[in-house]
């Protein structure tokens, strides 16, 4: 029982090292693109932190934490890269609230909306859709939800 209890510790333990390995240099591979230094920024500003996330494969999220020279205005600014592709699974839609038809608009939050459109594909039988990230862009009719 305790040798097999060991191999089968070791055998995770490989696993999760050469998955370590080889996420890591995907990520770095990911993430080359988006470069910001204090010279990129606005007089006045520092670069305090820039962190990056692989959401999913093709897809990465970058927080950018910037701040004045005295440390008074804080910033945290997100930016999403999409790595697109004619033979990627990944696409990028639209929403106009719950109801992902677009028949109708209304106030919703992001993940009313991400709901709504898995829904809608699997009512109309594409199962293999699901929302990993939601920007909200804010282009509608605050009153409404108008786009």
């Amino acid at each position: 029982m305790r040798k097999r209890l060991k191999k089968g510790l070791s055998l995770v333990l490989t696993f999760i090292m050469v998955f370590n390995v080889v996420f890591s240099f995907q990520m770095e591979q990911a993430h080359a693109k988006i470069n910001v230094n204090n010279d990129k920024l606005p007089d006045g500003y520092v670069l305090v932190k820039k962190t990056d996330k692989t959401i999913a494969p093709g897809i990465s999220e970058t927080e950018i934490v910037t701040n004045t020279t005295k440390g008074d205005k804080q910033q945290i600014d997100y930016m999403m890269e999409v790595q697109m592709s004619k033979d990627s699974p990944t696409k990028v839609v639209a929403s106009y609230g719950s109801n992902y038809d677009a028949s109708s608009w209304e106030l919703a939050t992001m993940a009313e909306q991400a709901k709504g459109y898995e829904d809608y594909m699997k009512k109309n039988g594409i199962k293999n859709e699901t929302v990993v990230a939601a920007v909200n862009a804010d282009f509608f009719h605050m009153g409404t939800g108008e786009p």
